[in-house]
């Protein structure tokens, strides 16, 4: 059964395998995501949720436990499942979406608006992909040397496969990918670099670089993205090749995070049940999932709560919307840090990581997190003293001499202040939303360069090195692609904000 033949619904004793946790506070912002402010509310101990009664014995309870893990084994595969659908209801690929195997792809930075979201560097252009029929060939061009050009493929459990592209396979050449699902035994074409998922049911996301300090530089973008091709392997070498029409389905026209929210633990295992029996768990979780089939969850079983007491029906119906309200406190235990920034848990993304963690990365609509390897980031909320950081207030972020953000040819780095649930940049009077590598900064005599984060415009140092802020709590982001050594191991570390008595 194909990923594509939505469900009708609507509604453990293993172990798993021993993973490197880290320090598990991992910054969801950093992955193009982000969380309500607020109080953090605690999370259910799962065999005394609130909805137990006082009856419950220790077999329902046990049960209870082991099908919550079952939930949180599946949720990035069911989550991915509902958040990728709506985008290929569409009959033609365009910038609104695209059918299954065929790319959407995205405008302008400045066409979709700098002060909503977290991107304004790069413009996108994705694919949801269905390999179980065959492999899926992807062709993208040759672009200069310094314009980040990277490929992403994220399986249908969130594993990150090999990075394409800038700093990946086939570099800034022009070079034709073969996307292969686990199952296949096609050979590819000579010349065609074979890409191995693992799993039929994958997302690829594609990231140019957009100089916004180029007159119309999207115009390059924009030929860079109409100069690739996607198409299944039958039709390779096909000149005449016309990706065919979909059909639009009124059951897929529905809010992500509202369907995911509001989802029944039923329909939760029938998609699951429906996704494994074409995408089973990766090698390292298969004890694990194996012990959640005595419950009927797994590839071609039917889950059902008939036979359970009212109670535990009760707990167990319960179960999604306990995870969905209890979410942020779900998230600051999952989250990952080093050295007190928060950042990305490469582990996490690898083939058998943490499922616990990437249940964080893709609560909110599925992104595709860049691994270290590709994208080192960086995030905090305090300043150097550890208090909040707000926008009303001044702040310094001082770069030593010849110690800026290290990067690989190709790469870049960039640092944004984030506000609120939506991960805005409000409009301010110069019209700069960012500072990066491009950027025209002034350094001190001594070869350090400041720079300032405040409200109004500086009147004793120079303008070029001014972010802009707005009042209220924000989030201080600081990425860089195509990371040096020197990032990745830790031998560099970014500049902590120092709050300055006034502004400058």
């Amino acid at each position: 059964m194909s990923f594509m033949e939505f469900p009708k619904l609507r509604g453990f004793s293993g172990t798993a395998p021993a993973v490197n946790r880290g320090i598990r506070r991992r910054s969801m912002l950093l992955a193009g995501m982000a969380m309500a402010a607020g109080a953090v509310t605690q999370l259910p101990n799962r065999a005394t949720a609130a909805t137990a009664d006082d009856t419950a014995t220790a077999d329902d309870d046990q049960i209870y436990d082991d099908i919550y893990e079952a939930f949180l084994f599946g949720y990035t595969l069911v989550a991915n499942q509902i958040g990728l659908l709506p985008r290929t209801n569409v009959t033609r690929a365009g910038y609104d979406g695209a059918p299954i195997n065929q790319l959407k792809l995205a405008k302008s930075l400045e066409d979709d608006g700098l002060t909503n979201g977290p991107n304004m560097e790069t413009v996108y252009a994705s694919a949801v992909l269905d390999l179980s029929d065959e492999p899926v060939i992807v062709s993208k061009p040759q672009v200069d040397a310094d314009r980040y050009f990277g490929l992403l493929v994220t399986s249908a459990w969130g594993a990150v496969m090999q990075p394409l592209g800038t700093q990946g396979l086939g570099g800034q050449a022009a070079t034709t990918y073969g996307l292969v699902g686990p199952n296949c035994t096609k050979k590819l074409p000579k010349g065609v670099q074979k890409v191995t998922v693992t799993s039929d049911f994958a997302f690829l996301m594609i990231r140019i670089r957009q100089f916004t300090d180029v007159d119309d530089d999207y115009a390059t973008v924009d030929a860079l993205q109409k100069q690739l091709d996607i198409r299944p392997l039958s039709a390779y070498g096909d000149t005449d090749y016309v990706p065919p029409a979909s059909t639009v389905d009124p059951s897929l026209n529905y809010d992500v995070y509202t369907e995911k929210a509001d989802i029944g633990i039923v329909d939760f295992f029938g998609r699951y049940n429906q996704l494994t029996a074409e995408n089973p768990p990766e090698d390292a979780y298969a004890d694990l999932a194996a012990g959640f089939e005595k419950y009927g969850i797994g590839p071609g079983l039917t889950f059902t709560l008939d036979g359970f007491d009212s109670g535990l029906t009760e707990r167990l119906n319960a179960i999604p919307q306990d995870f969905d309200r209890n979410f942020p406190e779900y998230y600051v235990t999952y989250s990952y840090t080093e050295e007190g920034w928060d950042t990305v848990d490469g582990d996490a993304l690898a083939v058998g990581g943490d499922y616990h963690v990437r249940d964080a990365y893709y609560y909110y609509q599925p992104p595709s997190v860049n691994p270290p390897a590709v994208f080192k980031g960086y995030g905090t909320r305090v300043d150097s003293d550890g208090n909040a950081l707000d926008g009303s207030n001044t702040y310094r972020i001082r770069f030593q001499k010849d110690a800026f953000p290290p990067f690989e040819e190709g790469g870049f780095w960039t640092l944004i202040a984030y506000y609120g649930v939506q991960m805005d940049v409000p409009v301010n009077s110069i019209g700069r939303y960012k500072i990066n590598d491009r950027s025209a900064l002034e350094a001190d005599a001594d070869g350090t360069t400041d720079v300032y984060l405040q409200p109004a415009a500086p009147t004793t140092t120079p303008e070029s090195n001014w972010l802009p802020t707005a009042d209220g709590a924000f989030m201080y982001v600081l990425r860089v692609y195509c990371p040096q050594d020197s990032a990745l191991n830790g031998d560099w570390q970014p500049p902590r904000l120092e709050r300055m008595p006034a502004a400058v």
